[in-house]
């Protein structure tokens, strides 16, 4: 072998082994630069939560995060309030949904609703749909929040990310047979203002007799019976039309707690609810 034979494999050894540590540097370098690129991208939000999320495996900006508190950057806490714009007609508890675009929606106006929701427009039962949608992976979370009076507001606290960028929420109108006002997956921004309307089941006749009608415009044990006839799909409510004023043949359960018939003073006029939601409590 000559000695520039040598000296070549000696320069070509050289620069194999410096392109080697180059390489590995640049993968070290290109990693925590992603890294630091995933904590840009992901909102952090350092005050204590209430709830923690159910699962943590769609959260793009999570991958390579092993520690909670860096999993927590990559959700923002959004706050909805609720405006009750009625005279008196109280919000149940309302059942709260955080989810993506494949998750079902809540309902479908001029279709009959899923049986979950006739609980909810009847008697503010969430129960059955709260634990459908905590089965959907589909679903970040889901849970119960505040009841808001008639004529008062109340705030919701949730979580959201952008794999969950969608909102549902439904209470009862409880002075009804089976009103109910929602957000069916309405998108989730800082400023949104969302007027919505009062739905009707469907799943019930609006008779408005305190036999069939739980709210406090009914005396306790009045009871709260399902009629039958209802009519079978959601659609937009008719309102409270004072129906039954000026009837003398009805029973002491089915007046209200004035003892009077239910009158046209539960009415009101759409839009029912205002929601707005903000990146700070209001």
């Amino acid at each position: 072998m000559t000695k520039f034979t040598s000296f070549l494999l000696i320069a070509i050894c050289a620069f194999l082994c410096n392109s080697a540590q180059a390489t590995s540097t640049g993968k070290e370098l290109l990693q925590g630069e992603a890294r630091e690129l995933a904590w840009y991208d992901c909102p952090a939000n350092s005050e204590a939560k209430r709830r923690r999320p159910r699962r943590f495996a769609h959260c793009r900006c999570m991958q390579g995060f092993e520690r909670d508190e860096e999993r927590e950057a990559c959700f923002r806490t959004v706050y909805l309030t609720v405006n009750n714009l009625s005279y008196m007609q109280p919000f149940s508890p309302f059942l709260v949904v955080v989810h993506n675009h494949y998750a079902p929606k809540l309902f479908v106006p001029g279709m009959p609703g899923p049986e979950g929701l006739g609980a909810i427009a009847e008697a503010g039962n969430t129960t059955m749909l709260e634990h459908v949608y905590s089965m959907d992976d589909n679903v970040l979370e889901s849970f119960v929040g505040t009841n808001v009076p008639a004529n008062a507001n109340g705030t919701i606290e949730i979580r959201m990310n952008s794999d969950y960028p969608l909102v549902t929420i439904a209470a009862m109108c409880v002075n009804s047979n089976d009103c109910f006002v929602a957000l069916n997956g309405a998108p989730i921004y800082n400023g949104a203002m969302y007027y919505e309307p009062a739905w009707d089941a469907g799943t019930e006749m609006n008779n408005e007799l305190c036999t069939h009608v739980p709210g406090p415009a009914c005396a306790a044990g009045t009871g709260n019976a399902r009629t039958e006839m209802g009519e079978g799909f959601v659609h937009v409510h008719r309102g409270f039309q004072g129906i039954n004023v000026g009837r003398t043949d009805l029973t002491e359960d089915e007046l209200g707690a004035n003892g009077e018939p239910l009158g046209s003073m539960y009415d009101w006029r759409n839009p029912i609810m205002l929601v707005s939601m903000s990146d700070a409590m209001m």
